[in-house]
């Protein structure tokens, strides 16, 4: 199967302690991340239903199967996804009639806005 995960990072992003997602990385080989300010999007391919079951159970990881992308998340769904977004400090509504897609498109964009903010922040004029 294959999911995509909210997690929270971990790391100071120092050589010897990089940026990575948590209970992800140490753990779980096939993975790709989109990198946020305190979470990570990450893409994992071909994980176990013990590890996905395992991941699941913390209470600050989120899963969205890529199976069922085009489908419209329930009313009950988007309720628990608007107060994970909200516990976690993503900057993101999550209103009816939104699919999986759309979901993970505005996570990944307000990531990306504040990885700008970030590099203004720090001087830097590219992104």
């Amino acid at each position: 199967m294959a999911y995509c995960y909210i997690v929270p990072v971990i790391g100071t992003g120092q050589k010897n302690d990089p940026r990575r997602p948590k209970y992800i990385a140490d753990t779980l080989a096939n993975w790709a991340i989109v990198d946020g300010p305190t979470h990570m999007l990450v893409v994992v391919d071909g994980i176990s239903q013990v590890d996905h079951d395992t991941l699941v159970a913390h209470s600050d990881a989120w899963a969205v199967d890529l199976q069922a992308l085009d489908t419209a998340l329930s009313g009950v769904m988007r309720n628990r996804v608007n107060t994970y977004l909200t516990q976690a400090g993503i900057a993101v509504s999550v209103s009816a009639g939104i699919t999986g897609t759309a979901l993970l498109r505005a996570i990944a964009e307000a990531f990306q806005s504040g990885l700008r903010e970030r590099l203004i922040h720090l001087g830097t004029t590219t992104v």
